[in-house]
């Protein structure tokens, strides 16, 4: 009877224990550093889009004005801006008001459900004339609550002129 001779190199299937183990703290240290990252990352995006919001309903309102040759305002949804806010073609129509009747509203932004982002002014309202002209220079800023740990601050800012921009401006205080 003739035997093979054996052979030294086993087929192994699977993983060992220490291959294992070690993907497994590779894993949890990328986390540890990607988890920081990731945060800082969501916290600038709520940022962006709460001010680009903000920056394109403005821009919206200033067209609307010269579209319709009529004046356009925007007023805050409730007491401050975090609440939203509406444009409409009716001097004096709040949120509420356009809620009930839709005539004259042009858009109602129902606020962030966000409570991490803060839109403070104080500016009560905007009008645009029929020339797209503001009535009154804003600043609109655009900041984290402070339990965040991300302190990034953003600032829409509509001139009498019309333009309207946003800037990134440093930290939240």
């Amino acid at each position: 009877m003739r035997t093979q001779p054996h052979d030294s190199r086993r087929r192994t299937r699977g993983f060992t224990l220490v291959e294992l183990a070690v993907v497994v703290a590779v894993a949890s240290i990328l986390t540890t550093v990607a988890v920081p990252s990731f945060e800082t990352f969501m916290t600038n995006q709520r940022l962006k889009r709460v001010s680009q919001t903000l920056l394109l309903d403005v821009l919206y309102a200033r067209s609307e004005a010269i579209k319709l040759n009529t004046p356009v305002y925007m007023y805050p949804a409730g007491d401050d801006w975090n609440a939203g806010w509406v444009i409409t073609t009716v001097s004096g129509k709040r949120f509420a008001d356009c809620t009930a009747d839709s005539t004259g509203c042009l858009r109602m932004y129902e606020g962030t459900d966000d409570s991490q982002v803060t839109v403070t002014t104080a500016t009560a309202s905007m009008e645009f004339g029929q020339m797209g002209r503001a009535t009154a220079d804003a600043s609109f800023t655009v900041c984290n609550a402070p339990a965040t740990r991300v302190a990034s601050k953003r600032v829409v800012r509509v001139e009498l002129s019309g333009h309207v921009a946003t800037y990134r401006e440093g930290q939240c205080a």
